[in-house]
């Protein structure tokens, strides 16, 4: 879900040809589609998404400047596997959302809610685009 709102919001701010975002998972075997409230959730919000799950790697921490964790699990496991060299600076995603009195996001898989679980990541992805702006000079 993060992935297919994101890549949007780039498209709707014309940096898709600045910024590149990819999605993998702590434990995703990987080869999988969305599950199918995630896609209903993105129709709805007119943003279209094909994503294939896969596992994180190794060489992400070289490839990317950021890796982004939805919750301390995740987060753990990023460090555990993190190299001492790793480029990628690895945070929760809401810790780019200050203002929010929770620091991660719900997993719809467990709880079910994905309507609840789009529009924090709409509050997080948004503030994290405005920090890559600012940051950057996009």
């Amino acid at each position: 879900m993060a992935e297919g709102l994101f890549h949007y919001m780039l498209e709707q701010n014309g940096l898709t040809d600045r910024i590149e975002a990819d999605s993998a998972g702590t434990h995703s075997s990987g080869g999988k589609t969305a599950h199918p409230n995630t896609l209903a959730i993105l129709t709805e919000h007119g943003i279209p998404y094909n994503g294939i799950s896969r596992r994180l790697t190794l060489e992400d921490f070289s490839k990317f400047d950021y890796i982004l964790a939805m919750d301390n699990e995740n987060m753990e496991t990023i460090e555990l596997i993190q190299p001492p060299d790793a480029r990628a600076k690895v945070s929760l995603l809401l810790d780019y959302a200050s203002h929010l009195p929770y620091r991660e996001v719900a997993d719809p898989y467990v709880h079910g809610r994905y309507n609840e679980t789009f529009e924090t990541l709409q509050i997080g992805l948004q503030a994290f685009l405005t920090t890559l702006r600012e940051r950057h000079q996009l």
